[in-house]
């Protein structure tokens, strides 16, 4: 086939009335494009209902001469997106891909692995491509009969390995103002979302864990290594509650050249606790600022930056940790050979700990640097003591 398609569908259910334990499931659409016939394509969705549930539907694209807007591999108005895959070996995608899309509904489980996309370039995109693992919004409306006290965007995972991309989300939740009650709002938490980049891929806006607009998050990782670049790097993120437990780890030759927040909350009573970021190997954080919470609160405990893996070098700032660990040191008592340097942030009130990888010697009045800095960053929180 050659030509302009506006929306292919694996499977499509709509109803004008709400039908109970509707279930699209098990459709697969496979889209492979040749270099004679050009196929275009709006829209693309394995599975699609208007309310009931969008499970273990698969989308597959690979070809050099095919181009679409969106891709769904399950998508859904009210009800929940679960297990559903999108999997692109090589294609071309400008606007948005989700592995699980709900208007209204819990997003659980689906997965989108890139191998290798192409699109709108950062230079000319209107919006540019934006990857979803899962996302939920909040358009609740009177007389659609869904739970929706405990809704969820958890265990949605994204890898991409080549592309040029604006945005990535492993988990995403919005509420949109559509609430009976604005003031307790519906949206879902996000928890236990994970995103990887390596390989050549660039992410030039934004990488996320998982973020929500109201609800917490928790437990969200994001990986970048090989020779992937990122401009600003996310762990969890929650807008209006608690952000726990996010990881951020950094291998490879990766680079970041913005922001590495491990975990952020705009809510001035919220918990920010156990979000670490991991400096691993040869990752480049020279242009980085580097965070362990963000918008910060009194509620703060646990944060952590964790040098392990043989890693040294610079980060253009560090600040809002309540540890950092340098883990398995190999002891050097070069003054000069600093573990990690900055010249900008605050280490106010951080313990600073380490551990030696096994076999190193140490010598009774031997010292080792391991924070260089011009500037005066504040007194660590153990400050004159003895570390062993």
């Amino acid at each position: 086939y050659k030509g302009t398609i506006s929306n292919l569908y694996g499977a499509y259910a709509e109803s004008e009335v709400v039908v109970s334990n509707k279930i699209v499931t098990g459709n697969k659409i496979y889209i492979y494009g040749d270099n004679t016939n050009k196929i275009e394509i709006e829209q693309a969705v394995a599975g699609f209902a208007a309310f009931g549930d969008v499970n273990n539907n698969t989308m597959e694209i690979n070809g050099t001469n095919q181009e679409i807007d969106n891709v769904y591999g399950g998508l859904v108005s009210f009800g929940n997106a679960s297990n559903n895959n999108v999997n692109i070996i090589d294609g071309t995608v400008n606007r948005e891909i989700y592995g699980g899309y709900s208007y209204l509904g819990s997003v659980k489980n689906n997965i989108v692995n890139v191998t290798k996309v192409s699109g709108t370039s950062e230079d000319d995109a209107e919006f540019g491509l934006v990857i979803y693992g899962g996302k939920a919004d909040s358009y609740h409306e009177s007389g659609i009969p869904l739970d929706v006290s405990d809704l969820t965007v958890s265990g949605n995972e994204v890898t991409i390995e080549s592309g040029t991309i604006r945005m990535v989300y492993a988990g995403a939740a919005e509420f949109n103002g559509h609430a009976d009650d604005k003031d307790n709002p519906v949206c879902a938490s996000v928890i236990g979302n994970k995103v990887t980049v390596k390989g050549d891929a660039e992410i030039y806006e934004m990488l996320v864990g998982g973020q929500t607009s109201v609800k917490e998050a928790s437990e969200n990782i994001v990986e970048v290594e090989g020779n992937a670049h990122v401009a600003n790097v996310y762990g969890g993120v929650s807008l209006g509650s608690d952000a726990k437990d996010n990881v951020v780890n950094l291998s490879g030759k990766s680079t970041i050249e913005g922001k590495i927040v491990a975990g952020l909350s705009n809510e001035s009573t919220a918990e920010l606790s156990g979000n670490t970021i991991n400096l691993f190997e040869q990752a480049n954080v020279e242009k980085a600022d580097l965070f362990g919470y963000q918008m910060a609160t009194s509620n703060t405990r646990d944060n952590n930056l964790v040098i392990d893996k043989g890693w040294t070098g610079t980060a253009n700032s560090v600040q809002n940790f309540n540890n950092i660990k340098f883990n398995n040191l190999v002891w050097n008592t070069d003054e000069n050979a600093a573990v990690l340097t900055t010249n900008s942030g605050s280490l106010k009130d951080t313990n600073i700990s380490f551990t030696l990888q096994s076999g190193q010697k140490v010598n009774v009045g031997d010292s080792s640097t391991l924070i260089s800095s011009s500037a005066d960053l504040g007194d660590i929180a153990n400050d004159g003591e003895s570390l062993n």
